[in-house]
């Protein structure tokens, strides 16, 4: 009878459809049968159908020769051909041909089969065989695959392992969310481990896991999940096996989890309760299912009555336990049998259950307690295993994870009262949650490092302990963090002196590192030219048209000549300031702007000279159309063409060397890294490569990063070319990021550019008000909210940080060098460095403001003298003036709040800079201009003495220089505010030129009479004011007179002359400069608040 059952089962596997079959279980199914011997007045024969495949595909399945097992046939049918001659086929071959039934035929009445195939065979059926009736046989089958044999141990030694596999996955997760209080909920988790099947390398690792044996004869297509995985917890528990994991939050109190996997149909259970923060009475009640779990392995025993095992299990409770109490609370069922299904009835471990234990037989073990506890989140504890009875003793499949107290118990230390962090704590709070195994001191020990480490990441990014952090005893001849102003002044003292030394030096050994005379930024107009005539006009430019000359670089415009006839004007793109359109009346206007002499941008142009008394500057030129598309249409030309040369001049300017390095730098092939890579998934890049977000990945190779856009397109940046990398966190901003300044432009997009960033939102920045107002509206919505932002800011805050770690340490194992810098949020500013106040942060190397574009990343390095401009009494704000060490241009950062005042000293004091401050704003184009034409008169006049020695006279005055020059319009001009390299890329690729600098005064002063000094009149503070600029000027050993209005002031009385006079396109001028320098000091300009 034992092979009989052997061969039932083997065909109830396949009949009833438990699973897919396909050719791999089906070679398995023959193989394993080929080898079995049946009484030879027992006749099985077994049919099947099976679909139509190619030629060779079932030669595996084929009877060998000398095989003495069931009888087997194979029908194949074609899914095209007429179903019913399938059918007739498989009940001859089943039956007999031509057989009548009179019998009942037994059916599985509990399964539905679904597929058009079946549908079909059951009408065939009915029909040939109206009269027969129709047999549950469920049960007999059930009795039938009970028994397991040795065969079927290799299946469930590979179950079992992913079983407890998936468990160890899942157990993870979960003790991930209680370490970071996420609240991730049930069902997602769940899914997240039921995914796995699609994780290849997981699957690799849990392949490579089995023992060489059953690697052998592994075969991951019969591997699945016998139900889906279960987690519950939050006092909402059902201990059925058939139980339904809810989409309810992780709540951290009694946690049940069952995890059930089968392989080749052969399912394996585990079920484990995690008790986090428990009561005495759920470690009472825990200890008990214990002691009756070992008590049920000691009765399980082949011989013996399920009845009489049970009998001896309550026994053991009420009289040697002494906890008869406790019934109550114990299950009636205290499992089932496990295998083809994943509960077997018949082998239920109940009371009145007379089946008799055999071996072979395999339990999935339930102990389970409910109840015990008014509490409804401590009132539920299972215990589940799958445990295999043999003659020599009892084998527990998923004895792999340990089930004793300690480790199931976890106690989480929770401070009522969080702790302040510092103002430079980048989060919100360290995790203040710490998990204890007594049992596991070596593994505790381990988890305890591994949670230290996150749990200190704020404080590592914040208080400097990485490398690039900025702190007060990194910052360079800092003593102290808040630093007395007159230790601050003593330190000034001996910089200007240090400062002084390196000047001389410089004089003295020839490199000056600057250009004297005109500014490398200047472009010389006369040579210019578009068309050396009117042949090499292209001809398909039309005479009523405007036409862009890419090529010749040039703007073609109709206008008419003095007899009413068109003809096209050619204009050099150099020529032109900028363009704009605008619609009224139903006419587009095009309004061109000319360069002409004078200040604002043109003042780093060389205009020709004019030789025609009567000739004219054309200033702007406006065209009327009214086709709309055509005047956009060349708008969008005209600046394109603009940034194109814009950027040809750019590249002009640098040396050929830098040039070619540059080329090298941005063209330097990416060397793939093929094992080792490190990946920062779910990112955005700045500027995008395309006009919408592009979301990727950066991966880390052997000589550069890559980053692969979820569309497949790919940015790479070489190590070598990477000048400053930053990783700035985030704490109260909506972004964190990682960004790198490049030493040479590269390719992103369409534009060429020097600052790429990649970052992650940290929320969303659009609230949706629809589903806003379909939530419940009261404060623990908005608390839940708040503390989702928070956690999921800790997050991304360690994800950031331990990629640019990792990506340190193997960057320097290839033989590189990066640091990724971290900007010091104690140093934190506002400030507009473009168009908009942003937040300013310095950093060991840089000063940075990258949450908005354009971006700015100014070395310090690069940073000669600082400047603070608008310091007196009444201002509210002040402007910053950072001077480069090439004195070719400056940055200007306006609109300081006054109380960032301190902290901006601090930090320049720290690092090494030369600052001073005084009540007006000077005009640097021109004190610039004149260190670069006189260095070494420069240097013998005291350097930047000038202005410590302005400030300190001025200390008192500060009213009365305010008044001094408010006569002259031309002191102070807006125009002349000149940004530096480091604001932004220099191939951002602005639609339009800038016509000015940022606002140098300010509109929060204070009334004048504030102002006034030991009740002065206004005529008494000018006659002072005019006597200090006479002393002052004798003081600085003018060489020669100046000309022209204003103290020292370039001026220019232009002529004008027409745009047409000559084919180079350029307009001509003709100016009268002043004879003699001017003086330093005549460059300082005031404005009356």
């Amino acid at each position: 009878m034992m092979e009989a059952h052997k061969d039932r089962k083997r065909h109830k596997a396949f009949t009833r459809g438990q699973c897919a079959i396909n050719s791999q279980r089906l070679s398995s199914f023959l193989q394993e049968i080929r080898h079995l011997s049946l009484p030879q007045n027992l006749k099985v024969r077994i049919s099947f159908i099976q679909l139509l495949f190619k030629e060779g595909y079932l030669d595996e399945m084929r009877v060998p020769a000398g095989y003495s097992g069931p009888q087997l046939e194979i029908i194949q049918r074609d899914p095209k051909a007429d179903q019913k001659q399938d059918s007739q086929k498989f009940t001859d071959a089943a039956f007999g041909e031509g057989v009548k039934l009179k019998g009942p035929i037994g059916t599985f009445a509990q399964e539905q089969h679904n597929g058009s195939f079946a549908q079909e065979f059951k009408k065939f059926f009915e029909k040939q065989y109206p009269k027969v009736p129709f047999k549950d046989c469920s049960k007999l089958f059930d009795e039938c695959v009970l028994v397991k044999d040795k065969s079927d141990l290799e299946s469930y030694q590979i179950g079992s392992n992913f079983t407890l596999y998936a468990y160890s996955q899942l157990v993870e997760d979960v003790e991930n969310d209680i370490e970071k209080n996420i609240g991730e909920r049930q069902d997602l988790l769940a899914k997240k481990v039921e995914m796995i099947f699609d994780k290849k390398p997981k699957m690799k690792a849990f392949e490579l896991s089995l023992p060489a044996q059953c690697r052998r004869n592994y075969d991951d297509s019969c591997l699945e999940f016998g139900h889906p995985v279960i987690i519950q917890s939050g006092g909402n528990y059902n201990l059925k096996i058939d139980a339904q994991t809810k989409n309810e939050r992780l709540s951290q109190d009694t946690i049940i989890l069952s995890v059930c996997a089968k392989y080749k149909d052969l399912c394996c259970s585990i079920s484990r309760t995690l008790l986090i923060n428990p009561v005495p009475e759920q470690k009472e009640a825990y200890e008990l299912m214990l002691k009756i779990y070992s008590k049920w392995l000691e009765v399980l025993k082949p011989g013996s009555k399920i009845s009489q095992a049970y009998s001896q299990v309550i026994d053991y409770v009420k009289k040697d336990l002494g906890k008869e109490e406790s019934l109550k609370h114990l299950p009636k069922v205290y499992g089932y049998g496990i295998g083809l299904q994943k509960r077997e009835d018949a082998l239920a471990l109940k009371v009145d259950n007379e089946k008799m234990i055999e071996a072979g037989h395999v339990f999935n073990l339930r102990i389970s307690m409910a109840n015990f506890d008014s509490r409804p989140n401590r009132t539920c504890l299972l215990i589940g295993d799958t445990v295999f009875i043999t003659e020599e003793g009892n084998t527990v499949f998923t004895q792999g994870k340990r089930k004793d107290y300690a480790d199931i118990s976890y106690q989480i230390e929770e401070n009522e009262e969080e702790e302040e962090l510092p103002d430079d704590n980048i989060g919100e709070k360290s995790s203040a949650q710490k998990k204890q195994k007594p049992s596991k001191p070596a593994q505790s020990h381990q988890k305890e490092s591994k949670r230290a480490q996150g749990n200190d990441l704020l404080e590592v990014i914040t208080k400097g302990e990485s490398v690039g952090v900025i702190q007060p005893s990194r910052l360079r001849n800092v003593q102290d963090f808040q630093i007395e102003d007159h230790v601050r002044k003593e330190q000034q003292e001996a910089l200007f002196i240090k400062k002084q030394e390196q000047l001389r030096d410089r004089l003295h050994s020839g490199d000056l590192g600057i250009s004297s005379g005109i500014s490398q930024k200047q472009k010389d107009l006369s040579t210019v030219e578009s068309y050396k005539s009117r042949k090499e006009i292209p001809k398909e430019a039309r005479q009523h048209l405007i036409y862009i000359d890419k090529i010749k670089n040039s703007v073609l415009i109709p206008i008419k000549d003095q007899y009413g006839n068109p003809s096209l004007i050619p204009f050099h793109v150099l020529t032109i300031k900028n363009a704009s359109t605008n619609t009224e009346n139903n006419m587009t206007y095009l309004r061109i702007n000319f360069h002409v002499p004078g200040g604002g941008v043109s003042k780093d142009l060389r205009f020709p000279a004019i030789y025609q008394p009567q000739t004219l500057w054309v200033k702007e030129l406006t065209l009327k159309s009214p086709n709309s598309m055509s005047m956009a249409m060349a708008l969008k030309q005209i600046r394109e063409l603009l940034k194109k040369v814009k950027t040809d001049e750019q590249a002009k300017q640098r040396p050929g060397d830098a040039k070619e390095e540059d080329e090298h730098l941005a063209n330097e092939p990416l060397i793939m890294s093929k094992t080792k890579k490190l990946i920062l998934d779910n990112i955005n890049i700045k500027p995008s490569l395309t006009g919408k977000k592009t979301v990727g990945a950066l991966e880390t190779h052997m000589n550069g990063f890559r980053f692969m856009s979820t569309k497949g397109q790919k940015i790479e940046i070489t190590y070598k070319n990477i000048k400053h990398a930053v990783f700035q966190a985030c704490k109260n901003d909506l972004v964190v990021l990682l960004h790198f300044r490049l030493k040479a432009p590269i390719l992103v997009g369409p534009k060429k550019v020097l600052d790429i960033q990649f970052y992650t939102e940290v929320c969303a920045l659009v609230d949706d008000l629809d589903q806003k107002a379909r939530r419940r509206q009261n404060d623990m919505d908005e608390l839940e909210q708040e503390e989702r932002e928070r956690l999921n800011k800790k997050r991304l805050n360690e994800k950031y940080h331990q990629f640019t770690k990792s990506a340190e340490v193997m960057i320097e194992e290839y033989g590189y060098n990066l640091v990724f810098d971290v900007p010091f949020k104690k140093f934190e500013f506002q400030g507009c460095h473009a168009k908009s106040s942003v937040n300013i942060m310095p950093a060991s190397r840089c000063l940075l403001a990258l949450q908005e574009q354009p971006f700015l990343v100014l070395d310090i390095d690069d940073i000669e003298v600082a400047h603070f401009e608008r310091i007196q009494y009444g201002t509210r704000n002040f402007d910053l003036v950072l001077i480069y060490k090439e004195y070719q241009t400056f940055k200007r950062i306006s609109a300081i709040p006054r109380e960032h005042l301190d902290t901006i000293k601090s930090w320049l004091n720290g690092s090494d800079i030369l600052y001073s401050e005084g009540p007006m704003c000077l005009n640097w184009t021109n004190i610039l201009q004149h260190i670069r034409e006189d260095f070494e008169g420069f240097v013998e006049d005291g350097g930047w003495s000038f202005l410590r020695d302005n400030h300190t006279e001025e200390d008192n005055t500060a009213g009365r220089a305010a008044s001094g020059s408010e006569n002259s319009d031309s002191d102070f001009n807006e125009d002349e505010d000149e940004e530096g390299d480091g604001s932004e890329s220099d191939f951002s690729g602005s639609d339009e030129d800038a016509e000015g600098g940022s606002d140098a005064e300010s509109s929060d002063v204070k009334p004048d009479s504030e102002e006034e000094e030991e009740g002065l009149s206004w005529d008494e503070l000018d006659k002072q004011a005019a006597e200090y600029d006479s002393k002052r000027y004798q003081d600085t050993k003018m060489k020669n007179p100046t000309q022209g209005q204003g103290q020292g002031q370039y001026r220019a009385k232009p002529t004008l002359a027409s745009s047409g006079a000559k084919m180079n396109g350029s307009r001509q001028l003709n100016t009268t400069f002043g004879k003699s320098k001017p003086s330093l000091m005549s460059s300082l300009q005031v404005k009356r608040r």
